[in-house]
């Protein structure tokens, strides 16, 4: 069950979704209150989120970080109120990111929105899903 979902390690802005049953889309949250997107005026939702652990290292004093998109890691994936764990991969560094599930298939995503929330693997343990 994924009726709510808090990526872990975006301690800023404390983002999170919460699936509408109405609707069948998670609506946006961040900063302690709904996010509207600027040009329609309404609440960001969306009808699948990934989370994608990825690993990193510090790339300067300055506090910025080299996440690695390019290699491989785990992750989820949430649509319908429901969570299932994924693993993901490239094949090509400037190509898309291709999703599996536990055996090994490629998931076949939902139409509509999706949101990519890219996790600091030291982070994943911190997220929240219920």
């Amino acid at each position: 069950t994924a009726n709510t979902v808090k990526p872990g390690g975006y301690n800023y802005n404390n983002p999170w979704f919460t699936y509408n049953q109405e609707t069948g889309l998670y609506e946006r949250f961040q900063y302690d209150e709904a996010q509207i997107d600027e040009e329609t005026g309404e609440q960001i939702s969306v009808k699948n989120i990934l989370l994608q652990n990825s690993s990193w290292k510090k790339y300067d004093e300055n506090g910025y970080l080299n996440i690695d998109v390019n290699a491989s890691g785990t992750g989820t994936y949430i649509t319908n109120g429901k969570a299932i764990d994924i693993t993901w991969s490239k094949k090509d560094p400037w190509g898309p990111t291709y999703y599996y599930d536990a055996n090994g298939d490629q998931i076949p995503m939902n139409p509509g929105k999706t949101w990519v929330c890219i996790i600091l693997d030291t982070s994943a343990d911190s997220t929240v899903i219920e």
